[in-house]
C-alpha cells in the first residue's frame, strides 16, 4: 500500500483525497519566552559570538539544558556555541531569540555591522496592518462624533 504525508496527515493511495485521523508529525510550536530587556550597552561589550549567545541564554534565566532542547542542539553542541566552538544555524538562533525572550545575538550583529539597533523596527504583519488601519478609521469617526456634537450643543469646534 502507498501512502503519503499532507501537511501531517496520512493518505492512502486507496481512497484518493480519503485522510485517515492520525496525525504522523509533530507540531513545530516554538516556546516563546517572557521579554526581556537587555541593554545595548551590555551587548556591546560582548567580545565574541559564543560570549554574546551565552548572554542571550543567561538574560532569560533558563537551565542550559532546557534552552539546548528548545533550540533543537544537544547540550554538548550548546556548550560548544558558548565558547566559539560552534554556531547555530539561522532557524535555531531565531528559536534561541524567541525562547530566552531577547534579541540579543541580533543587536550584537547590527553593532558590529555598523547599524544602530534603534533606528529598526519589526515588520508588520497582515493582521497587524488591518487592526492600525481599522484603529485609525475609528479614531477618524470618533473625532467627527466629537467635531458634530460640539457644533449641535453649539461649541465651537
Amino acid at each position: 500500500m502507498c501512502a503519503s504525508r499532507v501537511h501531517g496527515v496520512e493518505s492512502s493511495a486507496h481512497g484518493v483525497g480519503q485522510r485517515e485521523s492520525s496525525i504522523t508529525t509533530q507540531l513545530d510550536l516554538p516556546m516563546r519566552g517572557q521579554p526581556v530587556v537587555i541593554d545595548v550597552a551590555d551587548v556591546e561589550r560582548q567580545q565574541s559570538w559564543g560570549a554574546v549567545l551565552t548572554y542571550c541564554a543567561s538574560k532569560s534565566g533558563l537551565l542550559d539544558k532546557i534552552v539546548a532542547a528548545d533550540v533543537g542542539m544537544q547540550d554538548a553542541v550548546w556548550s560548544r556555541c558558548k565558547t566559539g566552538q560552534n554556531a547555530p544555524n539561522g532557524e535555531q538562533l531565531v528559536r534561541l531569540m524567541q525562547r530566552c525572550g531577547n534579541h540579543a545575538p541580533l543587536v550584537w550583529l547590527l553593532l558590529r555591522l555598523g547599524f544602530d539597533p534603534a533606528s529598526l523596527r519589526p515588520l508588520e504583519s497582515e493582521t497587524e496592518r488591518h487592526l492600525r488601519e481599522a484603529r485609525e478609521q475609528l479614531d477618524a469617526e470618533r473625532m467627527k462624533v466629537r467635531v458634530l456634537t460640539d457644533a449641535l450643543n453649539g461649541r465651537a469646534a
